[in-house]
């Protein structure tokens, strides 16, 4: 069975103008991170696992009557956002 993972962050801790500097907390949780994903390929369940950009540079894409529509970035005030998603495969025991 496949399960998406996704990984949020608090949107007042992503800042633009500082993501090339993280925090102390951001490189323990990356860190925890990394070992969550070295036991996951080495148990062969890791199937995918990607992060995503900053908000402010996103694209959301909406299907419409006319199509599909692609806008810059997601406008509305967040408290979070989805900063990272995994896919991996677990077989039922």
């Amino acid at each position: 069975m496949k399960y998406l993972l996704l990984g949020y962050t608090s949107a007042d801790g992503w800042d633009a103008a500082t993501a090339g500097t993280p925090t102390e907390e951001a490189l323990d949780a990356f860190a925890a991170y990394q070992r969550f994903e070295e036991e996951l390929t080495a148990s062969g369940e890791l199937v995918s696992t990607e992060g995503l950009g900053h908000p402010a540079v996103s694209t959301t894409v909406r299907p419409t009557a006319e199509g599909v529509t692609a806008t810059d970035g997601p406008f509305a005030e967040l408290k979070e956002v989805l900063a990272s998603f995994a896919v991996i495969d677990v077989s039922g025991q």
